[in-house]
């Protein structure tokens, strides 16, 4: 079973790797160790690049890491000329990317090795949509190849081998439903606009800027009226609203809820961001 833990300082600990645990250490020792930041509730990475400090957003959700920047990229990994498209469901728009192979991020002693990821270089208008001000997108690969440690109040981010038992370092504990390498969190609740409770399918995603997302039909019908609704779909729009939500023994006022119909896309057999 995998699991997320959340330590009293909110640090988690996420792994989706399939591998079972190893033995449990009584203080687990990280591989690597890097500096983060959070900016508007997501976390960023920071690594050293070829003219002074450059930052990658962390997505749970990402399938695929993603480059920006082509001064990253060295001759080697742009050997395999192959093409990919990514949505961005968020956004509402798509994408081309390169295929790459492997690329190096280091910073001090600390190295990540991106292995396949895409480089999508020229489409500002991705990166404008994206309020992209960061070199970079690193996906699910990282969590598939390592146990990873998010500590925001440390502002860091610590790499353990697959497999590392951390539970004894943290307090709470939700189990996670993993469909591919994309985790999921299954709770039951009722909000404000449902007339009772239901079971939700939750994807854990850190490149959202905190709060809840509902792409779904049935809350936008049950969160709006008739002319709201023929007024925000003429305008592709959703809801921005905000209610307190108990989430097992943790209790959130005023998170913020964001509740649209599913974005339509082009049908592409693609990554996702």
């Amino acid at each position: 079973m995998k699991h997320q833990y959340l330590k009293l300082k909110l640090s988690i600990f996420i792994s989706f790797s399939l591998l079972a645990s190893l033995t449990a250490q009584a203080t687990p020792t990280p591989i690597a160790t890097f500096p983060i930041e959070i900016i508007d509730n997501r976390t960023h990475i920071r690594f050293d690049g070829p003219n002074g400090t450059i930052t990658f957003l962390l997505d749970t959700g990402a399938t695929s890491s993603i480059f920006f920047d082509t001064t990253l990229i060295p001759d080697h990994a742009l050997a395999d000329v192959s093409e990919a498209k990514i949505n961005f469901p968020a956004i509402g728009k798509s994408a081309v990317g390169k295929r790459l192979g492997e690329v190096s991020l280091s910073e001090g002693p600390s190295t990540f090795v991106s292995k396949n990821g895409l480089l999508i270089a020229g489409d500002t208008g991705v990166q404008d949509a994206l309020e992209a001000n960061f070199s970079g997108i690193i996906g699910q690969e990282l969590f598939e190849r390592y146990t990873v440690e998010i500590d925001p109040q440390e502002e860091k981010l610590n790499l353990y081998l697959p497999g590392t038992d951390l539970e004894e370092e943290f307090e709470l504990v939700h189990n996670l439903k993993m469909v591919g390498h994309t985790p999921y969190i299954t709770f039951k609740s009722q909000l404000p606009w449902e007339k009772r409770s239901s079971v939700k399918n939750m994807m854990l995603d850190s490149g959202y800027p905190g709060g809840m997302v509902f792409w779904s039909e049935r809350h936008f019908k049950q969160a709006t009226s008739l002319a709201e609704r023929k007024l925000l779909v003429s305008q592709q729009m959703g809801v921005l609203t905000a209610a307190n939500i108990s989430f097992g023994s943790l209790y959130f006022e005023n998170l913020p809820i964001f509740i649209a119909r599913v974005p339509c896309l082009p049908n592409l057999k693609s990554e996702t961001a």
